[in-house]
């Protein structure tokens, strides 16, 4: 790994995962980035292939509450369980939504977005190697009302790697 990619791996290094038996918990590098307190009540994969990055739904209050789905990943990332690609060494774009299903509204505080990395068997996925770092913190945009976040590609080519967001996952395979 290049002393360059090294340094931007650091510095986008926040989330890291602790990995207890077969449960994957997310946690914080940092007091004010860590992941949500509750997790999605709703599963992400039921809630169908709603991949339009457009949506009419207001921004939530300060104040909301109710069960969460992240929708998503856009830029023709599948998270159907499908092998992405990724170059490594390269930052990787995860854009996505957070909506609160019981009030109809899109959430734009970052402190309600859990995010993690793992390095998984390229032969099953569901086998985890080991937490891997390199993401960003997320960043609201308002006018595109969704979250853009950077995942730095660890080196090596032929990996296979699960990038996970409230739920919503993508595998990744290196090149």
């Amino acid at each position: 790994m290049s002393s360059r990619t090294k340094r931007a791996a650091a510095l986008f290094s926040i989330a890291t995962v602790a990995v207890a038996g077969s449960q994957i918990m997310p946690t914080g590098a940092h007091a004010t980035d860590t992941g949500p307190s509750e997790p999605d009540s709703t599963d992400s994969a039921s809630a169908g292939p709603h991949l339009d990055k457009r949506t009419t739904l207001e921004t939530c209050s300060a104040n909301f509450g109710g069960a969460k789905r992240t929708v998503g990943f856009f830029h023709s990332i599948e998270s159907d369980g499908s092998l992405n690609r990724a170059k490594s060494g390269k930052r990787q774009r995860l854009e996505y939504r957070v909506e609160d299903v019981d009030n109809s509204c899109v959430i734009s505080e970052p402190a309600r977005v859990g995010a993690s990395s793992l390095e998984v068997s390229c032969a099953d996925t569901s086998v985890v190697i080991g937490p891997v770092g390199g993401l960003t913190v997320p960043t609201y945009r308002p006018k595109q009302k969704y979250f853009r976040q950077y995942w730095v590609v660890p080196e090596g080519k032929n990996r296979c790697y699960s990038v996970s967001v409230n739920g919503l996952r993508a595998f990744f395979r290196t090149k």
